[in-house]
């Protein structure tokens, strides 16, 4: 009979003796316990990943609760008698630091769902297997409309709490005069939430689509052969290079192959003040058309 391996139920057979050293060959074992532990950490990644966006929904229904009951209680809805000044002022104040609250808090989860879903694409890449993450365009995002959802409600007990406040002060009484200085109002504090998210928050996010853009386009595995240049060790002499570092090298390097699109170089200011004028042009659009019942005429651009 053939005498037997030497396996142990647990850590399975015995690796065999190489002719040189007389030692048993570990590395078949090495990495399979080495998949086994990128496995456990893509579960893990996937399960915080999941646990940010349920996140995202608690926050908004308790959210929208609290702004529900605001607004009944501001209505005057189910009472004797309407909203006094002060309760009234207050809630709208407490509606205005709820929402910026949980503006914040929906940003921050949001960027947490980015990191993840940037740690379990780096796994796909190294396993080779980014054909099962694919993740097509869509018209329109949940994203992008969750936050208009947040901007609206800023804004709107922004306009709130400036026409309570003119209530009781004498040079806020055009508020009370003509019904669009309200909307006036509510468009500017609109505009300027979304600028201010443009210019602070959003090039995290888009750092993080375009390094996953550049990991699903490197079709050659350049990333991958060299994994150690690129992740495993990421130092620059003494200097240890943070993860957003090395997320800009790889977009650098994939914009130099020709996998990424350049972006278009700008001022820093001049793309703030581009955002600023374009809701400017934006209200301005929109005062035009409520008040002349018509949409207004934009000059072509002469050609020189």
């Amino acid at each position: 009979m053939k005498e037997s391996n030497g396996g142990d139920p647990i850590r399975g057979p015995k690796g065999k003796k190489t002719e040189k050293t007389g030692l048993e060959e570990t590395e078949p074992k090495d990495e399979k316990i080495e998949a086994e532990k990128l496995e456990s950490i893509y579960r893990e990644y996937w399960e915080h990943a999941r646990q940010c966006v349920n996140e995202r929904i608690w926050f908004t229904n308790i959210y929208a609760i609290i702004v529900a009951a605001i607004l009944v209680f501001l209505g005057g809805k189910g009472f004797s008698q309407p909203a006094d000044f002060v309760s009234a002022f207050l809630l709208a104040s407490f509606g205005l630091i709820a929402s910026l609250v949980t503006f914040l808090m929906i940003i921050a989860v949001s960027l947490g769902y980015d990191h993840y879903i940037v740690d379990i694409t780096m796994i796909l890449y190294y396993w080779d297997k980014m054909e099962f993450y694919r993740r097509p365009g869509k018209p329109v995002t949940f994203r992008k409309v969750h936050r208009w959802f947040f901007e609206i409600t800023i804004a709107l007990f922004a306009t709130l709490l400036v026409y309570y406040a003119s209530q009781k002060t004498a040079f806020l009484g055009v508020f009370n005069e003509h019904w669009g200085v309200p909307v006036l109002t509510f468009f500017i504090v609109f505009v300027i939430i979304e600028v201010l998210y443009q210019c602070r928050w959003e090039k995290y996010s888009s750092q993080c689509a375009r390094f996953k853009k550049a990991l699903r386009y490197d079709f050659d595995g350049k990333y991958r052969k060299e994994w150690s240049k690129w992740f495993k060790d990421p130092r620059c002499g003494k200097k240890t290079i943070t993860a957003e570092e090395i997320q800009k090298k790889v977009i650098e390097d994939a914009v130099e192959r020709g996998i990424l699109l350049p972006r278009e170089k700008e001022c820093c200011l001049c793309g703030k003040l581009d955002w600023i004028f374009w809701g400017i042009d934006l209200i301005y659009d929109a005062f035009y058309r409520i008040i002349c019942c018509k949409p207004r005429k934009k000059e072509k651009s002469r050609k020189l």
